[in-house]
């Protein structure tokens, strides 16, 4: 579960910080500068923004492994077993867990609707 969760933290570090990157230092920096040095910054964006699609489509698919982990920690049953609606819907629904991961999917279903 360690490493599914550092997985999980790092994609989402990445996202962030590629954001921050691009707005508040390659844009100014570029739009500032001459012409040609203006030219590099759309290749230098273009990889910018695949870069934050790769890693929401990491953090999605880390968190919901995460997820599934901790629903089969919580109630003690096996992998397969974990996957029954009522247990998901009550770490979900009765856990702090549950609460933050449903902000954190709302976050990344904004950001995938920003992507779309």
């Amino acid at each position: 579960m360690s490493l599914v969760r550092a997985i999980h933290l790092d994609s989402c570090m990445l996202l962030l910080s590629g954001f921050v990157f691009r707005l508040l230092v390659a844009r100014p920096v570029f739009t500032n500068a001459k012409k040609d040095a203006r030219l590099a910054f759309d290749p230098l964006d273009r990889r910018l923004r695949n870069l934050a699609a790769w890693s929401l489509a990491v953090s999605f698919v880390s968190g919901c492994f995460w997820f599934w982990l901790v629903a089969a920690r919580m109630s003690g049953a096996n992998l397969i077993s974990a996957l029954h609606p009522e247990i998901l819907g009550t770490l979900l629904a009765r856990t702090q867990f549950g609460r933050l991961w449903e902000v954190r999917f709302a976050i990344i279903a904004d950001l995938l609707h920003f992507f779309l």
